[in-house]
């Protein structure tokens, strides 16, 4: 339940008047030799050029909000190689135009403040000059405070939607350049340095695991047990920073009940995909500290983010979906740790699930159900339920939880019937409940049978 639209920082509204991105004009050069048609003044695939007239050029802040604005308005991310083959030529084409503006957007907005930042330098060292020459022992003003943790939060969130791991580093560099000027300015500025710093930490870590998932299958030379140790160890560290440096910065606006509770949401689905990442890693990269660690920050934050304002929760079901999904996650790590743990947790999350695709069937988006969402809510209700056939005290329970995971994924499939991987699901169901008819359908269901899950899914017992 993530999404790379996680936060938008305090930007200043677009200076009415400005102009927006147009197409630049047809060209031999720039046309696109597919087009037939006469009248086009020339194609999304040709360059995007900035047209100002006779205005001043927009600020960096203005740019930013603007590549912020594009992205999420309709989609500007890579289509998986499924949904390549399932497209044609224009859909892809208008998607890959796009993504193509919202990077020229954003990239306009690095250079703008890179500018801005390097402009106020040599404003201050001309000071200091000035001031060195009569004698005075004014020190030279720094770079704007705001202007550099705006610009921190820029190279972060274009970091995430490139995927880029070096910008959302080059992020958390900046906010660290930050910490001394926001600790001397006090509270004000320490809420927006921290949280963005936990925040930058956090999604590094998950588009390292990403850049993981993607090569999963390809045959990859071992790097050597005191490799995989040291990086595991770099990883905690990098954790536990986030994890404080959050804390820290909650803690300047924890008396603001909505922003607090907002913050804590936004923080806590960082550290859920972390965590689902993490048990989805070759069992050599995984740690069970960071497992734990990470789902535990998580919980504690919706936790704090529920006593707080309440409301956040009920407003949105994805929040309590990302509730009952951390809830799961921790139960079928602890399944083959302390069996009765786990089953008490499934069971509350499958409760929380229950309530949140409820609440999904009934929320709508204009006059339309998020269809996406509550297929996740579902999806994550179906295997939160399969773990519950396998830890069940009883036969009886065991089978009436595996026929409800069944009837939960048919109603996924039937709202996403090009979901490969609930239709996967669907197929081993299909070949279970096969098998048992084979051996003479007694109706018993073995709750000790493990054959649904996932090799990656396996815990080892003495963690």
């Amino acid at each position: 339940m993530s999404s790379h639209k996680r936060t938008h920082p305090d930007i200043p509204s677009e200076t009415p008047g400005r102009t927006s991105p147009v197409k630049r004009a047809r060209t031999d050069s720039n046309h696109d030799p597919s087009c037939n048609d006469t009248a086009c003044p020339g194609c999304a695939a040709g360059e995007l050029e900035i047209d100002f007239g006779s205005e001043a050029p927009k600020s960096a802040s203005e740019l930013y909000r603007e590549a912020l604005d594009e992205r999420d308005n309709g989609r500007g991310v890579p289509l998986s190689p499924d949904e390549s083959r399932d497209s044609d030529a224009e859909d892809q084409e208008a998607i890959f135009a796009k993504r193509r503006k919202v990077t020229g957007l954003f990239e306009m907005a690095v250079s703008a403040f890179e500018a801005e930042l390097e402009a106020h330098e040599a404003k201050g060292m001309a000071a200091a000059g000035s001031s060195s020459a009569s004698g005075s022992s004014r020190h030279p003003p720094a770079s704007s405070l705001e202007t550099r943790i705006m610009f921190a939060s820029l190279l972060v969130d274009f970091g995430v939607y490139l995927p880029l791991r070096s910008m959302i580093d080059r992020g958390v560099d900046m906010y660290l350049s930050c910490v001394a000027e926001a600790e001397a300015e006090g509270s004000g500025a320490m809420a927006p340095v921290f949280v963005g710093l936990g925040r930058a930490r956090m999604e590094s870590l998950i588009v390292k695991c990403r850049g993981e998932d993607k090569v999963l299958d390809d045959v990859e030379e071992d790097s050597g047990d005191e490799e995989d140790a040291r990086e595991r160890e770099d990883e905690k560290a990098a954790l536990k920073s986030a994890v404080e440096e959050a804390r820290r910065g909650l803690s300047f606006v924890e008396g603001e009940k909505e922003k607090y509770a907002r913050e804590c949401l936004l923080l806590a689905t960082l550290f859920k995909d972390y965590a689902a990442f993490q048990r989805r890693r070759e069992r050599r990269k995984r740690s069970p500290d960071t497992l734990l660690l990470s789902l535990d920050t998580a919980l504690s934050l919706i936790s704090a983010a529920a006593a707080a304002h309440p409301e956040a929760l009920e407003e949105n079901p994805l929040n309590v979906g990302m509730w009952g999904s951390c809830l799961f996650h921790l139960a079928d790590h602890r399944k083959n740790i302390e069996r009765d743990e786990a089953r008490e947790l499934a069971r509350d999350a499958n409760e929380k699930l229950r309530v949140a695709a409820a609440r999904a069937a009934t929320t709508t988006t204009g006059s339309q159900v998020d269809t996406p969402s509550l297929v996740e809510i579902l999806h994550s209700r179906a295997q939160t339920c399969m773990l519950l056939s396998t830890i069940e005290e009883t036969s009886e329970a065991a089978l009436a939880a595996f026929e409800e995971a069944e009837r939960i994924l048919k109603e996924a499939g039937d709202l996403d019937p090009d979901n490969e991987e609930i239709q996967a699901q669907l197929d081993t169901i299909a070949e279970l409940n096969e098998e048992e008819n084979m051996v003479g359908g007694s109706g018993d269901y073995d709750s000790d049978d493990d054959s649904w899950e996932d090799e990656h899914e396996e815990e080892e017992d003495d963690e």
